[in-house]
């Protein structure tokens, strides 16, 4: 079934839903298969056992008993009525008279306080608006270093599997070698491949961005741009290392107003499915969509896992860039949307016709990426119960990155999960700047996204890219106990921490907002600065401890090897937080004193500050330059 179609008989459907309920009334009671969600309050005390409930996106006010008001904070999740009773039950719930639970959640769906899924969905449809496709993805584009064999076998992968799809982008490589005799290896490598495969190959160096940086500057005219800011988004001028972000920078400068498709130098378009794959699309509130196996070794994992020969761009396209009541028209038309793991601010969101997928992420087959086993500890659900199977297997999963973690189905996620080794990218919409240095810019970029885009959330697809650098990654035998912030995790913390003022709600106003927000806590004293971040640090520790002694009680501190190493870890996160030690980024203090490390990880937060508040005139400056054929990007 069509678009059309199937937005033609929802649309049929709602009438004949309207009309059943205008002929049985507000009392009748609703179908046993029909499941509801509250719909977001806020709750104040009214005195005389009543509940001021207020509701800003629907102007909604009601005045309710304190009973029926407690009720309705049980009702978070999508349940029919009788699962939301039995909820309630096993919560010590208890009824005045028999059968009154029933009658209240009856109340609370006649006064507006309990949203029905078919009601949600009927409330996308009617406020979708354009429905128009948006445009394709013209642009692949890869982040490298000095991994030249890497770069022509993963470059090759994508050109076979574009061409076997009949697709036809445009290719880019953004190059942050400092070696000249490498960059020109890799670019004469790109031409090479371009003439051979008949493709649109660009490039971008040391030399190109450097030239770009200083026509940006130019073209700022009389608002003058400064230079460092520019410099601060493109290079490591502080010899902080690992500068992916300022490449990303580059990429989204370079292809300002496309749909890209980004990708690492050392991921081969090779598409493993989920073990467990499932139809649809799913709507998801929480963090992480994605389920994670771990293996021994990658041969382990490549013999275990299905391949799959798909056209890639258009799996992205799937989602990136649509509304989301477009995506579900157009993967609901033969399964039903999975929403049993939303919250009332999503599913408000959903009900106001809000929501675009601003970036996509694959999920990972082969080494993991992650800079620490840590998250073994915390892991719930199946993806616990195989990782604590047998001691064996768990001590393997410690040692050993090698995992396949990926969504089982297409998932749009308001959580702050972002993978970006590959991933897509609406450059139309005006996406932030990466944090230009140090790892876990992707987890930075995420929580900007979700701090600044209130209808901007992210898409996952049930596709894992094979992720096969050169070099095999173990973690030290330590690193599971170790706890230590790195530059990532306290910037997540700023912004975290950061609030819009009253009417901010456009995204580039937002982007704006938090970068004086950074400025300005960059240009605090240097103790109070340490203070401040010190109490968000320990209000994050304290969270961390809970969640991990909630999962400890859930799996009844079983089985021991895990329960030992989690009693542990908690033993330390403890012991920093009574600690007199300063907070700061380890990934910082390598070559550095203590002091040196404090005053650049603030200056790294002020100057970040500066390139969030110039970031949209930066974008609107390279989009002006591109179109005046003065753009980042050289062809090969």
């Amino acid at each position: 079934m069509g678009l059309a179609g199937l937005f033609e008989n929802r649309d049929k459907k709602k009438s004949r839903n309207n009309q059943k309920q205008q002929h049985k009334g507000k009392s009748a009671f609703p179908q046993d298969k029909e499941e509801y969600i509250a719909v977001e309050t806020d709750l104040y005390p009214a005195g005389n056992g009543l509940t001021l409930v207020y509701n800003y996106n629907i102007e909604l006010v009601k005045l309710l008993s304190d009973h029926l008001s407690a009720a309705l904070q049980f009702c978070t999740r999508f349940r029919t009525l009788n699962n939301h009773i039995r909820n309630l039950r096993n919560k010590g719930w208890e009824e005045a008279v028999p059968g009154s639970t029933q009658k209240n959640l009856v109340d609370l769906i006649d006064q507006g306080l309990l949203l029905s899924k078919t009601e949600l969905l009927n409330k996308m449809v009617d406020t979708s608006g354009d429905r128009s496709t948006p445009p394709k993805i013209s642009t692949v584009g890869w982040i490298t270093h000095n991994r030249f064999s890497e770069l022509k076998r993963s470059v090759e992968s994508y050109i076979e599997n574009n061409k076997k799809h009949s697709r036809n982008p445009n290719y880019v490589v953004l190059d942050d070698s400092q070696d000249k005799e490498a960059s020109k290896k890799t670019r004469d490598m790109l031409s090479s491949l371009a003439s051979a495969e008949n493709i649109s190959m660009f490039y971008a160096g040391e030399a190109e961005k450097r030239k770009f940086a200083e026509t940006l500057v130019q073209a700022g005219g009389s608002e003058k741009l400064p230079q460092e800011v520019v410099d601060f988004a493109l290079f490591d001028l502080e010899g902080v290392g690992c500068p992916v972000g300022a490449n990303r920078n580059a990429l989204l400068l370079g292809t300002v107003g496309e749909m890209v498709l980004s990708t690492d130098d050392d991921e081969i378009c090779h598409f493993a499915e989920p073990l467990e794959k499932k139809e649809g699309l799913e709507l998801f509130s929480f963090r992480d969509p994605t389920d994670i196996r771990f293996y021994p070794d990658r041969k382990t994992l490549l013999d275990s896992v299905c391949f799959s020969d798909q056209d890639f761009l258009l799996c992205h396209e799937n989602l990136l860039g649509r509304k989301i009541s477009d995506c579900l028209a157009l993967h609901e038309a033969e399964y039903p949307v999975k929403m049993d793991k939303i919250t009332p601010r999503f599913a408000q969101s959903l009900a106001a016709g809000g929501g675009r997928v601003i970036a996509t992420a694959s999920g990972i087959c082969g080494d993991s990426g992650m800079g620490s086993p840590r998250i073994i500890l915390g892991l719930r659900g199946n993806s616990h119960d195989r990782v604590t199977e047998s001691k064996s297997v768990y001590e393997s999963a410690l040692m050993n990155r090698e995992v396949l973690r990926v969504a089982k189905q297409y998932t749009i996620s308001e959580g702050a999960l972002f993978m970006a080794g590959i991933s897509g990218l609406d450059n139309r919409k005006l996406p932030p700047p990466f944090f230009p240095v140090q790892r876990n810019q992707d987890g930075i970029f995420a929580t900007i996204l979700r701090a600044c885009f209130e209808d901007g959330y992210i898409g996952h697809l049930p596709l894992a890219v094979v992720h096969d650098p050169k070099e095999t990654r173990k973690f030290s035998p330590e690193a599971i106990r170790s706890w230590a912030p790195r530059i990532s995790d306290i910037i997540i913390l700023l912004v975290q921490s950061f609030e819009a003022g009253p009417g901010i709600r456009d995204p580039e106003a937002k982007i704006e907002e938090l970068g004086r927000y950074l400025v300005e806590l960059g240009s605090m004293r240097s103790s109070e600065f340490e203070e401040f971040i010190k109490i968000k640090w320990l209000a994050q520790l304290s969270q961390y401890i809970d969640y991990l002694e909630g999962t400890l009680a859930i799996y009844n501190y079983a089985p021991d090897y895990w329960a030992e190493d989690v009693a542990a870890h908690i033993e330390t996160v403890r012991a920093q937080s009574i600690s007199d030690a300063l907070i700061m980024p380890s990934d910082l203090l390598e070559g550095r004193s203590e002091e040196e490390s404090k005053k650049l990880f603030q200056k790294l937060v002020y100057k970040f500050g500066e390139l969030l508040i110039w970031w949209p005139e930066i974008v609107r400056l390279a989009k002006m330059l591109r179109a005046e054929g003065k753009g980042l990007l050289t062809q090969v």
